[in-house]
């Protein structure tokens, strides 16, 4: 039951992720895909059923059927608030200091992509603006849509909520041990943990270097460091939920 929760909860978050940068017409990288898929949800799904069972019998019936009202409206009721924080999370992504439609910046008349290959000679403005702005028109098929802010603060807050729902959806007591006790999921929640919060709150310069060693992953920089912390801590409230 719990895997099954955890797939329903993946499947809802990715979902509400693509279609917020749809509506911008943007999109998550490639590798973004390939990490969540392969390098997060996999093992996180795999070692999840690998909990033992509680050493003593409960006289209360563990729950059998995946089609109850207990489980779907559990599912629901998290679907819900995983979307509501994506929300909050796309908002918040427009409202950060500095980054707004800029006309001074130089427009495709004088360059013709913002793409990660062109970067250097960019300036800097022309990655910060939000797409759509009139000298940075969403284009169709580009780089330009996956090295933007919008994808990367999507990418990098749907991480936590993937790690969130295996805490919500690990249930222990009163039949099956503790998530602690579960060492390779346990060991790969705090590593994915670690790197998903790595990949946040890193300087510039660190991100800089990382694009260079996997130009795949594409993260952008934001505009602003602040926007960094209030994203972790919208994650934080969020897994309080």
């Amino acid at each position: 039951v719990s895997c099954f929760k955890f797939m329903a909860l993946y499947s809802v978050i990715q979902f509400v992720t693509v279609i917020r940068l749809y509506h911008l017409n943007a999109n998550m990288s490639d590798c973004q895909y390939l990490w969540i898929d392969l390098f997060m949800i996999l093992p996180l799904a795999v070692y999840m059923a690998r909990t033992g069972p509680a050493r003593k019998l409960s006289v209360q019936r563990p729950q059998s059927r995946l089609i109850s009202i207990s489980v779907l409206s559990s599912v629901l009721g998290q679907s819900l608030i995983a979307a509501l924080f994506q929300v909050f999370a796309a908002s918040w992504t427009f409202q950060i200091k500095g980054f707004y439609c800029n006309d001074a910046c130089p427009g495709p008349k004088f360059h013709d992509t913002c793409d990660p290959e062109e970067l250097d000679i960019m300036p800097p403005c022309c990655a910060a603006l939000p797409l759509g702005c009139p000298t940075r028109p969403i284009g169709v098929e580009t780089d330009e849509n996956v090295m933007s802010v919008e994808a990367s603060s999507a990418f990098l807050f749907a991480q936590f909520q993937y790690l969130i729902v295996v805490i919500c959806f690990n249930t222990s007591a009163p039949f099956r041990k503790s998530l602690t006790t579960n060492g390779l999921l346990f060991a790969s929640w705090v590593m994915l943990s670690a790197i998903s919060t790595f990949l946040l709150l890193s300087p510039e310069e660190w991100i800089a270097q990382i694009d260079e060693l996997i130009p795949s992953l594409q993260i952008q920089r934001f505009p602003s460091p602040l926007f960094k912390w209030k994203l972790f801590g919208l994650a934080l409230v969020n897994f309080a939920c």
